[in-house]
């Protein structure tokens, strides 16, 4: 891009984002790649990608923040977080807050709900039934 060539930068900021669609500086110069070569429709579907995962991470930093500075029980906070780093295509981080919500609140269904959409989605349908069992409400005992 720097040496005025879009189409050859292309195919190396695809492979950039086939390895980490969420890296918002490729997003972004995917999209000045795009419209020089006058392809303004890709370049805004690109823009929209790139928007939505600046302000995931935005939003993920900004909690993070808020943790460091007065770390909280709040399970909520947590799972946000974790469900935050899922989207954007960091499952370590992603993993690690949702377990912090659990271990804050075991109970807390909007992490086994992320916990058991991620394992779905990777294909591991055993760790996605624990947590989805988690979300069931307990069995109702038969009134006499």
């Amino acid at each position: 891009m720097h040496e005025g060539r879009p189409a050859e930068a292309e195919p190396w900021l695809r492979r950039v984002l086939q390895a980490d669609p969420f890296d918002v500086e490729a997003q972004f110069t995917l999209i000045s790649c795009l419209e020089h070569q006058g392809r303004s429709q890709e370049a805004a579907d690109a823009l929209a990608r790139y928007q939505e995962s600046k302000s995931l991470l935005e939003r993920a930093n900004r909690l993070l923040k808020d943790e460091a500075s007065r770390a909280s029980l709040d399970p909520d906070a947590a799972a946000t977080i974790g469900a935050d780093f899922l989207r954007i295509g960091q499952p370590r981080l992603g993993l690690y807050w949702l377990h912090q919500a659990l271990e804050r609140s075991p109970a807390h269904a909007p992490a086994h709900r992320a916990l058991a959409d991620y394992y779905e989605s990777r294909g591991d349908a055993d760790k996605a039934a624990v947590h989805r069992r988690r979300l069931a409400p307990p069995p109702q005992k038969a009134v006499p």
